[in-house]
Parts: structure tokens; sequence; C-alpha cells
């Protein structure tokens, strides 16, 4: 769930979260923000889209998959640290796909000369 809300965040959203302080909610006591405060900018209200999401057909109840809670339970099983470096990545990794996503294989053989000949 956090992978896809990743896909949803602007390049100044992905940035704050690159370059910010990111922790679970007890954080905001000692000056960090969770994740989504930190897109946001803000601290968010519960009613927000990044607060919801569309599984209540799960029968868990909609916050169970909301990024914000999905954060919290990722963090509490594997530790903020790990957590944090895997949400860096997919981004980094989400920035490159895009950077080379106007290249194609036969865009490259092209250029180089048709290898392939």
């Amino acid at each position: 769930m956090i992978g896809h809300y990743l896909l949803t965040l602007t390049a100044e959203q992905e940035d704050r979260v690159l370059t910010r302080a990111v922790s679970p909610m007890l954080g905001l006591r000692y000056g960090c923000r969770c994740l989504v405060a930190t897109v946001l900018d803000r601290i968010p209200t519960w009613y927000e889209k990044d607060m919801e999401t569309a599984a209540p057909q799960r029968g868990y109840g909609t916050h169970r998959y909301a990024p914000a809670y999905r954060y919290e339970e990722l963090a509490d099983r594997f530790g903020v640290e790990r957590v944090n470096a895997a949400i860096r990545n997919r981004i980094l990794s989400n920035r490159a796909r895009r950077e080379l996503s106007p290249v194609s294989r036969e865009t490259v053989a092209a250029d180089s000369g048709g290898a392939h000949q």
C-alpha cells in the first residue's frame, strides 16, 4: 500500500520525504513528523485522502490500509530506520523509472548504430 501511495507523490513531496526526518506518530513529540505529515508538510486531519483508503471491502475498516497506519505497522515490525530506507529507495527507483521511461530498447539500438544488423 505504501508503494502505491509513493507513486502519487509530487516531486516536491518526494523531496520532503528524502530530506526530512520521518518517524512514527510518537516522533511528533521530538520534532519529527510521520510519513503523511511529512508528505503534506503539515499535520493532516483524519478525513483527508492520504489518511483514508479505498479498501473497506476487506472487512478491516478503511484505516488499516491507509498509508499512515501501514507506515506505523511497518515501523513497529521492522524498525524505523529500515522502513525509512526502503521508502527512500522506492522513491529513488520511481524517479529513475520516470527518467528512463521515454527511452525504449529500439531507440537505444537505433542510436548505437544498429548493432543488431
